[in-house]
This record gives C-alpha cells, structure tokens and sequence, in this order.
C-alpha cells in the first residue's frame, strides 16, 4: 500500500476486505490508513 501511494496511486481500503483476527489490530489498521492515505469505504448493506 505505500509503495503504490508512493508512486502516485490513489489508496483505497475497503473495511470489510481487512482479514485480522485482531480487532485492535483491525482498528489501528483503518486508522492509519484514514490517516497517511486518507480513503477507508465502510461497508453498506444493500438489505437495508
């Protein structure tokens, strides 16, 4: 991921495609993504 922001590609995180076993690990995760790449898409469930 920072290699490609690095280079000039945009970054973006889907919440759902995170695979931590770890929830603070998970949110430490979306954290530092919102804060160095800035673009973290929540999930939305389309049943609702």
């Amino acid at each position: 991921m920072r290699e490609a922001f690095n280079i000039g590609y945009d970054i973006i995180l889907v919440s759902d495609s995170l695979g931590l076993g770890n929830k603070r690990h998970y949110e430490t995760t979306l954290e530092r993504v919102r804060d160095y790449y800035d673009r973290v898409l929540e999930h939305q469930d389309p049943t609702n």
